[in-house]
């Protein structure tokens, strides 16, 4: 793995270092209980289960994919449905446009 030095870098470069680092964790944390849901499914296969029957069904509701991202924190995410989040709605009271969010 390179390593960085943080000194060496300007307060633009260190956030914009941030934005790659948020988007980098997200994609990897949804990858990583990707690839743990299909162990478990694997393995409750295995044992002649399905893995409803053990952990029970979900209430319906699917986490939605991101459709708009804060770009001064990119773990903030909104799917656009339901009620919008404020760091949304701040921004469009300054003129911004929702699809300027989009990701």
């Amino acid at each position: 793995m390179a390593t960085i030095n943080l000194t060496k870098l300007s307060y633009a470069e260190l956030l914009k270092l941030e934005e790659r680092l948020a988007v980098a964790i997200a994609e990897k944390r949804a990858a990583e209980a990707s690839a743990t849901k299909d162990q478990l499914r694997a393995m409750a296969e295995k044992a002649g289960f399905r893995v409803e029957e053990l952990f029970g069904k979900r209430g319906g509701r699917r986490p939605r994919e991101a459709k708009y991202r804060n770009p001064n924190n990119p773990s903030q995410t909104w799917s656009g449905r339901g009620r919008k989040p404020n760091w949304l709605v701040d921004a469009v009271k300054k003129g911004a446009k929702v699809d300027s969010f989009a990701v």
